[in-house]
């Protein structure tokens, strides 16, 4: 967590000396390629997965340790930033790797930015995409790899509201990842959903500490039948699962538990001597797709 938040202050205290380069189109160096694939349609108000392609040539940009990436996602008619997606340009060795190619996938939370309108119903507006490298160290050192135009339509009506019930904490955020904002429940936490007449993915993406919880098992139920049982085998764990419109019956909505075996509480375990909460799952993303 220390980690994060000093990436973090990092990457606010380096911002404002390439504000304005970065909204900027015109990549500015040879020898490296950037592309940020995203899987249409996207819509705002929705979990979107970055997935970043590198190609690194004959790079004519010189070779720093600690490089930064910067993704900053922009609201063309509004002519504001969104969010950032800035991180770190993770290398294995000392200096370009020449001829080699780097992918990697990052999941985010798009905001809702997209609003309905009597005349003209739904919209779709555009994002513009800037991406590119540099130094938080030398203000000099900021080069454009990637800049490109999106479509974002407004998230259809049919997707499901969802409420938080008893069993949850507040959200916590450091940032626009979707690892870098959570909700802990306890052992057990209810969600009231919307049913919207068809079947749903349900994307969960869990926080997994072995250290304090070993052997941890989940369990979800929707009008308290079993839909799910599984065990968490990663730090990040991700599981999508099948809600099928036959077990939602006709309600306008429907109640789903999530249930775990253990739970521990920071200020008795050692961990944390101020937090006395009792602590069961750390939810990254908890998030229904109409099918």
């Amino acid at each position: 967590m220390k980690g994060m938040k000093g990436l973090l202050i990092l990457i606010i205290l380096s911002f404002g000396f390439f504000f304005n380069q970065c909204r900027s189109t015109e990549p500015s160096v040879t020898g490296i390629e950037l592309e940020i694939d995203l899987a249409e349609p996207l819509y705002d108000n929705s979990i979107i997965d970055f997935r970043y392609n590198w190609i690194f040539s004959d790079p004519s940009l010189e070779y720093r340790d600690e490089l930064m990436v910067f993704v900053h996602v922009w609201h063309v008619e509004g002519e504001r930033m969104m969010f950032q997606d800035d991180h770190r340009l993770m290398l294995r060795d000392n200096g370009w790797p020449e001829g080699a190619e780097l992918s990697y996938l990052h999941t985010v939370h798009m905001p809702e930015f997209i609003y309905y309108s009597e005349d003209n119903g739904l919209s779709q507006e555009k994002l513009r995409i800037n991406a590119g490298l540099y130094d938080p160290r030398d203000k000099e050192y900021n080069y454009l790899l990637f800049s490109r135009l999106f479509s974002f339509n407004a998230l259809p009506c049919y997707y499901p509201r969802v409420s938080y019930g008893d069993g949850w904490y507040e959200q916590e955020i450091i940032g626009p990842g979707i690892t870098q904002s959570w909700r802990w429940m306890k052992k057990q936490a209810k969600l009231y959903v919307d049913n919207i007449g068809m079947d749903m993915e349900l994307q969960l993406v869990l926080g997994v500490l072995e250290e304090n919880l070993p052997d941890q098992s989940v369990s979800l139920y929707v009008n308290e039948k079993l839909l799910d049982e599984f065990r968490p085998d990663e730090a990040i764990y991700r599981r999508n699962i099948l809600i099928p419109e036959a077990m939602l019956n006709d309600e306008a909505g429907f109640e789903m538990l999530l249930e775990t075996n253990k739970s521990f509480i920071p200020s008795e375990s050692g961990t944390n001597p101020d937090d006395s909460r009792e602590l069961g799952m750390m939810v990254y993303s908890i998030y229904f797709k109409a099918l």
